[in-house]
């Protein structure tokens, strides 16, 4: 009787400390799941909040532009030239969205101005130049750069006054710009070899500082309506950089950009996980 009475206490004791054990293992694996599931969601919020910071939907409209102008040929004076219109910023990029549309609405505003000073200087150089020649090749500037006045003003009607990115959707509207942007540019093309074939001796002489001023100034205006044509042309790269979305950014930080980094910190936390979990079942 006692033999059996003795072996029951044993049993029972071996139970209580079985039962200790187990409360122990559960309250040690309800801490590591705890720090290892807070350590998972603590680095995705910090990943999800780096990448939302540059995505260029949500950037500054100064850091919106240089990625823009960072796709055409003129970079720098891109983003100066839709730059120098900053004080219509705090209404039209600052307190709005910062969208394509805007952006390149600027950046044909911008070869605007840039048109009118090409045209105001040729109006100088004409007043001042002399011999017949050289007047014939200024004349033949104002005509062209007249009508690239005229194209790139189109493109701006095109855009409207609210500009939206739906317009570039529109595929005749799209076509209609492209070729007005591209024969802009070719009028300019025209005046500036004119000058460069005609003029060469009147530029580096008798004239200097009026022809030299005109020219500098046609060619800005090149780089501006040639910046705003490649804008458009690459504008469905554009429109792709500023509508992807936080989970598309997410998975590129992971998977593309710092696949390593990802492997490294959420591999081991999984298979953990995964132990612990196999284990409280067995528990």
């Amino acid at each position: 009787m006692n033999s059996v009475t003795n072996k029951d206490r044993h049993l029972m004791e071996d139970q209580a400390s079985r039962q200790k054990r187990k409360i122990r293992s559960y309250v040690f694996f309800i801490v590591l799941f705890t720090v290892i599931i807070g350590s998972i969601i603590t680095v995705s919020i910090a990943l999800i909040q780096e990448k939302e910071s540059e995505l260029l939907s949500a950037s500054t409209p100064d850091r919106a532009i240089h990625a823009i102008c960072n796709l055409t040929p003129k970079p720098i004076s891109c983003f100066d030239s839709i730059w120098s219109l900053r004080t219509n910023f705090s209404t039209d990029l600052g307190e709005i969205k910062t969208t394509p549309s805007r952006i390149f609405a600027r950046s044909l505003g911008a070869a605007v101005n840039q048109l009118e000073d090409s045209i105001s200087a040729n109006e100088k150089a004409i007043s001042e130049v002399k011999d017949s020649r050289t007047l014939t090749v200024l004349k033949d500037c104002d005509v062209l750069l007249r009508d690239s006045l005229r194209l790139v003003n189109a493109s701006v009607t095109a855009m409207g006054v609210e500009s939206d990115d739906k317009i570039f959707k529109a595929a005749k509207s799209v076509d209609d710009m492209k070729e007005w942007m591209s024969s802009s540019a070719a009028n300019i093309d025209k005046c500036l070899a004119g000058l460069r074939y005609h003029l060469q001796g009147s530029i580096n002489g008798k004239s200097y500082h009026s022809l030299r001023e005109m020219r500098i100034k046609v060619s800005y205006a090149r780089d501006g309506v040639a910046n705003s044509l490649v804008m458009l042309e690459k504008m469905d790269t554009i429109l792709g950089m500023f509508n992807q979305t936080i989970f598309h950014a997410i998975f590129e930080f992971d998977i593309l950009e710092y696949l390593g980094f990802g492997l490294v910190l959420y591999v081991p936390q999984y298979l953990v996980l995964v132990v612990l979990i196999c284990t409280v079942l067995r528990l």
